[in-house]
């Protein structure tokens, strides 16, 4: 299992084995780089032993107060006040985790009560999968150690996730690529005893939000860039470089002025350049940076994107074709020089509205605004049993569902292109509505939540873990490089949640506060159009031969797997090396040929 997790921590190696419970650690260490610090941890009279992925920020807070309690510490990591606090709530473990503020995910181990006690943070920024069969209960921070142990998992390929994959570039979970692999939900934990598995919820943003708490844009705005600087200057605890990522985004703008503001020695901002690309925001930064008086690097990115293509997706444990993760992984490769961990603005899109394509108002006819809920299946159904093709569009508009109009904002490929790119044979294997019923589910907990905040909280149960914080977790650990992510606070998040949707978003621009602040304190950045971190993939198909030849030997690779079909495979080829290049189409077969490669090959 080591060798699925031991590039996320090359410092130190550590095991616990016990009569029926084993716990295998790998470090990364950030907080008391001491040897007293490495993991697993114990307890005093050691009944109780811990490994714990992640950072507790309140950690100093909580020590102190069960210090007073009369808990002795052994060390001054983060993590050992885990320990105590299981003792002072070993009945009460909600009351346990809602006292961390942090990203994590651990296992505890109750040796007198012979109880295994698994957790992961509130929107799982941290990951944990885990798998179930006859001879045991196995987890891991990433689903390739447990496919080691496990090898018969590959042979069980769950096509309704690759279907997912096609339509998404990557798989929501808790599901992933593997049939008997899941992930345990965020914001969930998992006690293991007597040979049965409870898996419980102990977070729901849905119960600490206050819809419309906050309606006046003073007070919010006041309200929330106080909790922002505080947040920030807690995500700076650390005993090694620190720094941050910086676009001439507004997230990472935001988050960087404050930690330059707060932190106690120098600190350090990297951005990625692609010159004379449209995609290029590097001298922004560096002019953003000066202003800041932020010691600045800009790496520059073009050239040689597939060059360390397998090594890149050696990283992905399941499929994931988001393109700007090979820039992700690139620039954490050249940040590692300057810094161990690294703040990015991550989660400030999902947060406070910022995706136009998803976020913005859904344009519904004025005939079907002013119709009661439920005449409007009725009315559907008898407009598309006429025979007028306008009318059947109208018919769609009284019947489409607030899921279905969300998925159908964030697909890549439509439902029928995502089919055709599965195997006929394997067709019925996949269940077409999993997703969108899972949605439906959670709509429900949310009905008095705005529209707005209800597109949102699908985000955040989809492609907020799925999309974003996967690839930022794989990309930075991947080059031993801690990536937080601020803007994740919960207690940001439930203020965002608190507020009307009108203090976040107008029709055409989101992050409404994030901008007035930042063309406040940065004149021109606040409404500068949105470019995210990409990578301009399409141009570098179209002008690179190598990288193309390197493109279409992978896909290649797919023919005689049960994964792509072939005329897809032969058409995106087609695609490639006559340089009319679909992206999308492109990176979901090179992701899945380099994943797929990887796992015959292992």
């Amino acid at each position: 299992m080591l060798s699925g997790i031991e590039h996320r921590g090359p410092d130190g190696v550590g095991q616990y084995l016990g009569e029926h419970v084993g716990l295998l650690h790998a470090r990364l260490s950030i907080i008391d780089t001491s040897e007293l610090a490495n993991q697993p941890l114990y307890n005093e009279d050691k009944t109780l032993v811990l490994v714990c992925n992640g950072e507790i920020y309140n950690h100093l807070t909580l020590r102190q107060e069960l210090e007073e309690k009369g808990h002795h510490f052994y060390c001054h990591s983060d993590s050992e006040v885990l320990l105590h606090l299981y003792e002072e709530h070993r009945h009460e473990p909600v009351i346990m985790l809602n006292k961390l503020k942090g990203m994590f995910a651990f296992a505890l181990y109750d040796m007198k009560n012979d109880v295994l006690f698994l957790a992961r943070d509130r929107f799982g920024i941290k990951p944990l999968y885990y798998t179930i069969d006859e001879e045991g209960f196995y987890f891991a921070s990433e689903i390739n150690a447990l496919v080691n142990v496990r090898p018969e998992l590959r042979n069980v390929i769950d096509y309704t996730s690759l279907y997912e994959y096609y339509q998404f570039l990557s798989i929501p979970e808790p599901n992933t690529i593997y049939e008997n692999v899941k992930a345990l939900p965020a914001g969930h934990f998992a006690l293991i005893q007597k040979n049965e598995v409870t898996i419980t919820p102990w977070y729901s943003l849905e119960e600490m939000a206050v819809p419309n708490k906050y309606t006046d844009v003073t007070v919010f705005s006041q309200q929330l860039f106080r909790k922002l600087e505080t947040v920030i200057h807690e995500h700076l605890i650390s005993d090694v470089p620190i720094g941050s990522f910086l676009s001439a985004g507004i997230d990472s703008t935001i988050v960087t002025h404050f930690a330059s503001k707060h932190a106690d020695r120098s600190f350090t901002s990297i951005s990625a350049g692609f010159p004379n690309y449209p995609e290029d925001e590097s001298k922004v930064a560096e002019e953003t940076a000066g202003k800041m008086r932020v010691k600045h690097h800009t790496y520059t990115l073009v050239g040689g994107f597939f060059d360390d293509a397998s090594t890149v997706m050696r990283y992905f444990d399941q499929p994931f074709a988001v393109s700007s993760a090979f820039s992700l992984f690139r620039i954490s490769k050249l940040a590692r020089n300057e810094m161990k961990v690294v703040l990015t603005g991550d989660g400030g899109d999902e947060v406070f509205a910022g995706y136009d394509h998803k976020h913005k108002p859904f344009y519904i006819p004025r005939i079907v605004h002013y119709t009661p809920l439920l005449l409007r299946p009725i009315i559907g159904k008898l407009l598309s049993s006429v025979p007028v093709e306008k009318l059947k569009e109208l018919a769609g508009q009284f019947t489409i569902s607030l899921t279905d109009r969300f998925l159908n904002r964030s697909r890549v490929l439509s439902e029928q292109e995502a089919l055709q790119f599965i195997p006929e044979a394997n067709r019925p294997l996949i269940e077409r509505k999993r997703l969108s019923q899972h949605l439906d589910d959670l709509l429900v907990q949310v009905k008095s939540f705005s529209q707005l905040h209800q597109l949102l909280y699908l985000d955040f149960n989809t492609f907020l873990k799925s999309e974003m914080l996967y690839k930022v977790d794989r990309m930075t650990m991947a080059n031993q490089l801690e990536g937080r992510v601020p803007f994740l606070d919960h207690e940001i998040v439930e203020l965002a949640f608190s507020a009307t949707s009108d203090l976040l978003r107008e029709q055409y621009l989101g992050k409404l506060p994030l901008r007035k602040w930042v063309e406040e304190h940065y004149p021109g950045l606040g409404l500068r159009p949105k470019t995210g971190f990409n990578t301009p993939l399409a141009q570098l198909l179209q002008e690179d031969e190598a990288s193309r030849k390197i493109v279409t030997d992978l896909i290649s690779n797919l023919t005689d797997s049960s994964l792509a079909d072939k005329e897809c495979i032969k058409s995106v080829i087609h695609e490639v090396r006559s340089k009319e290049v679909n992206v999308s189409h492109v990176m979901l077969l090179v992701c899945l040929a380099g994943w797929f490669k990887l796992r015959i090959d292992s």
